[in-house]
């Protein structure tokens, strides 16, 4: 009997000493060092859809959207994406902005710059007003990559939605004399979701096709400060981010503001098509906007008022 439990001790006291380390081990916590985790955020990255006019259509192939901080072409992080096609002027009372690219495991911190990358396989497609598709090329010196400048934090438990606006009428120009299709030099900006404003109005001045918007005295976006930077313990590979983001055309004052006299508005903030009278101005900053009314046969007039937008809320 003594020897039966002298086993039953030795046992126990093995059982004993196996649980203690196993517990260890499952804690990833081995020779009681403790361990520790990155602390991440949400991030969804939509795409802006504008009002089409008639059939138009311009749609990019998106291969992938990358992250990175100030002037550092190291990839932090690298969204997933939902979708590989985006018709910037797919705009429906079903189908607004469409998330491209989301991660819920971002690294928390301040980020400055999202690299867009295109893809191979026809990388922009544009169908006219006519319904005709119309050849488009890339502009040489962009490739199939380009980025966007704009700060923005990640905070640990949160989700930050950002909203790229290209510029679906400024982004396309003519190749050449115009008969051999276009060019895509995308143009726009991005923004915090919570801080685009829109506006709707009416015309009542007869054969009105387009209006286009002036900004001036725009309010500053903000910026996370100083304080809210860290350093990130892990990058991944450099990358070519390919040029910057044209950004729109913004001015000090009304008085500095150069309007357009055809519709090609390429000094305008933004243009809008004119249906029925009516209009839609959509994915604006906090600004003053002075408006000009193209006609069918090229003339235009301006808004008596100037419109005054103040920030959401």
């Amino acid at each position: 009997m003594m020897r039966v439990n002298k086993v039953n001790i030795q046992l126990l006291t093995s059982l004993i000493i196996l649980a203690h380390l196993g517990c260890g081990v499952e804690a990833g916590n081995p020779g009681g060092k403790g361990g520790s985790t990155t602390p991440t955020g949400s991030i969804n990255l939509f795409f802006a859809k504008e009002p089409n006019a008639a059939a138009e259509s311009l749609s990019l192939n998106i291969a992938g959207v990358d992250l990175l901080e100030g002037s550092d072409d190291s990839v932090v992080a690298s969204l997933q994406s939902v979708v590989n096609q985006v018709d910037l002027l797919g705009l429906t009372a079903a189908v607004e902005d469409t998330v491209v690219a989301k991660s819920s495991e971002i690294p928390t911190g301040v980020y400055d710059r999202i690299v867009v990358r295109l893809g191979d396989d026809r990388p922009v497609r544009y169908r006219g007003r006519d319904g005709i598709e119309k050849p488009v090329r890339l502009d040489e010196s962009q490739g199939k990559a380009f980025y966007i400048s704009q700060s923005f934090e990640v905070a640990e438990g949160a989700t930050t939605s950002v909203v790229l606006t290209l510029d679906p009428y400024s982004s396309l120009q003519a190749d050449g004399d115009g008969t051999q299709g276009f060019i895509f030099k995308p143009k726009g900006d991005a923004k915090l979701r919570d801080r685009g404003v829109r506006y709707e109005g009416r015309s009542t001045t007869s054969g009105v096709e387009w209006v286009c918007a002036y900004a001036y005295a725009v309010a500053p976006p903000p910026v996370p400060g100083a304080d809210r930077r860290k350093e990130f313990s892990k990058k991944g590979e450099k990358v070519r981010p390919g040029p910057e983001l044209a950004g729109r055309s913004t001015y000090g004052t009304k008085e500095a503001i150069v309007k357009d006299t055809t519709v090609s508005c390429g000094n305008a903030f933004t243009k809008a098509p004119v249906k029925d009278g009516n209009y839609e101005l959509r994915h604006l900053v906090p600004a003053s906007y002075s408006l000009r009314f193209f006609k069918v046969d090229g003339s235009y007039e301006d808004a008596a008022e100037d419109l005054n937008l103040g920030p959401k809320g």
